[in-house]
């Protein structure tokens, strides 16, 4: 019996070591400095991973999502699409922005809407990123999340907790112009009329933004945004980032192994 009394003392100890460890991981976490865009890996044209803050997120694992809403009055210059290197005109054309190829997406447009698949949650530091065509080059944008827009968004002028990273990897796609009209909705782009407008080679970055920014509390989470862009915002992947490690599991790793520790101890 003293044996068990003085086994159950240090599963107690042990135990109440390891939360008080994770007390003060889950602590600092909200004190972080935003995490980092370092770099991002390619296969072809195609996202395979990121790196943030030295840690690697693979980009299937990352949220995509759907464009539920599209604006253009095509004033001052006509929208685009952007179509990888000799390939045809995906069908429908809003799959330029649902997917992980950075040689599809928007060129010159005013307004997009893009709902995730799934709800995107604001955890610590960077918490979705924008890839660009040209690398945000001369680009200027708005972003509303959570009713919340920040306007005047550059390579320059970030918000509180954003980071841009450019590749240094250039890629090479074709464009193709709407012909007329305005495009305001998403099946106003499916339909319409679209012609060829050569080819270009560009760089591709990436801004992250960490939801704090938007007033989004910690834990919360988001079903989508709007991006307000200029004749040179080209958007071509819109992610969340929910693979990267929260500082909950910790706490599940420390109850699982005080509990495995606890048995082995019952059958000694």
């Amino acid at each position: 019996m003293k044996i068990l009394i003085r086994t159950e003392a240090i599963i107690k100890k042990e135990i109440k070591g390891c939360v008080l460890t994770a007390a003060v991981i889950l602590l600092s976490a909200g004190h972080m400095n935003a995490q980092l865009i370092t770099d991002y890996t390619l296969t072809g044209d195609t996202l395979t991973d990121m790196t943030v803050n030295g840690s690697t997120i693979t980009a299937t694992n990352m949220v995509n999502g759907t464009l539920t809403g599209i604006f253009d009055d095509n004033s001052p210059s006509s929208p685009e699409i952007l179509v990888a290197d000799g390939a045809s005109q995906p069908s429908p054309r809003s799959g330029v922005i649902e997917d992980l190829s950075l040689t599809t997406g928007f060129l010159n447009l005013e307004s997009i809407t893009f709902t995730f698949d799934q709800a995107v949650e604001n955890i610590s530091g960077i918490d979705l990123v924008i890839f660009d065509w040209g690398g945000f080059t001369g680009d200027t944008f708005d972003l509303t999340i959570n009713g919340t827009t920040l306007s005047g968004i550059s390579t320059s002028s970030l918000p509180t907790g954003a980071d841009h990273y450019t590749s240094g990897v250039s890629l090479t796609a074709d464009r193709y112009r709407f012909t007329g009209g305005t495009v305001t909705s998403v099946a106003d782009l499916n339909s319409a009329s679209y012609t060829t407008n050569g080819g270009n080679t560009s760089p591709t970055g990436v801004i992250g933004f960490d939801l704090d920014a938007f007033g989004v509390s910690a834990g919360a989470e988001i079903t989508d945004l709007t991006l307000f862009g200029t004749t040179t915002t080209d958007p071509v992947a819109i992610l969340g980032l929910q693979a990267i490690p929260e500082p909950s599991s910790f706490l599940l790793l420390c109850s699982g192994l005080s509990l495995l520790f606890l048995l082995r101890r019952y059958k000694a």
